[in-house]
């Protein structure tokens, strides 16, 4: 007689392995963040997709920069690439002294619509167009904008977007108009389901008449917009 036993599972070797597992994650984490170190990777510097039309984007860099307080701003560079110069509005104008002393002069303005890597949002955004070679830098996103568009709330630029909590009396209203909602369609239902059955009932029947070809009798009478027939060899 053979005998079949089912070993128990370690207890020490299941707590082990969950540990080494952890420490794993824990290393691929560390090198993600040092490969992002050596790059020079700045979590404020992300890549986003602009609109040339309605199907074509065009990858850039964008900066979100609080110290640029009241405009955004975008290389001519990145505009001309983007064979979208005559869109350009305005005229040439000084919006701000930079760090070295230099003024900042506009050579008009342009709306885009953009968005982000893993964004379903898309913005509409008025920029600032700066002339200039060998520009630094493509997309500058002024500290107006990222606040008025919670930009850092979105998890494609590291954020998260909270939903605020509702209080008990907003939570109160929300849970009497679903109650609301679900009677209403109830009613709906049972006033369909009401019209049907009185449809039904008000139909009557044709009197009996012979089918020479089924060799039987046969009445009718009209449900909605379909005849019902009934066939029978002795109709009583």
């Amino acid at each position: 007689m053979l005998e079949t036993t089912k070993s128990q599972p370690n207890i020490f070797t299941h707590a082990s392995n969950k540990m080494l597992r952890r420490a794993i994650m824990f290393q691929k984490m560390i090198k993600r963040i040092s490969k992002r170190k050596e790059a020079g990777v700045s979590p404020f510097i992300k890549t986003v997709k602009i609109y040339r039309s309605e199907t074509q984007v065009t990858d850039v860099k964008m900066i979100l920069y609080t110290g640029c307080e009241a405009y955004n701003l975008i290389a001519y560079q990145v505009v001309d690439n983007m064979q979208k110069v005559e869109e350009i509005n305005g005229s040439a104008e000084p919006i701000c002294i930079c760090l070295n002393g230099e003024t900042l002069v506009s050579m008009g303005t342009i709306n885009l619509r953009w968005k982000g890597r893993g964004f379903r949002k898309i913005f509409e955004t008025t920029f600032h167009v700066i002339g200039g070679d060998n520009m630094s830098w493509q997309v500058i996103l002024g500290a107006e904008t990222i606040k008025r568009e919670c930009i850092l709330k979105f998890m494609g630029f590291g954020g998260r977007n909270i939903l605020p909590k509702k209080s008990k009396d907003e939570r109160a209203r929300a849970d009497q108009r679903r109650r609301e909602h679900d009677e209403e369609v109830a009613r709906n239902a049972a006033e369909v389901a009401a019209n049907e059955t009185a449809k039904e009932s008000s139909a009557s029947w044709s009197n009996w008449e012979w089918d020479e070809i089924r060799q039987s009798y046969y009445r009718a009478r009209l449900i909605g917009n379909a005849w019902e027939y009934q066939y029978s060899t002795n109709p009583t």
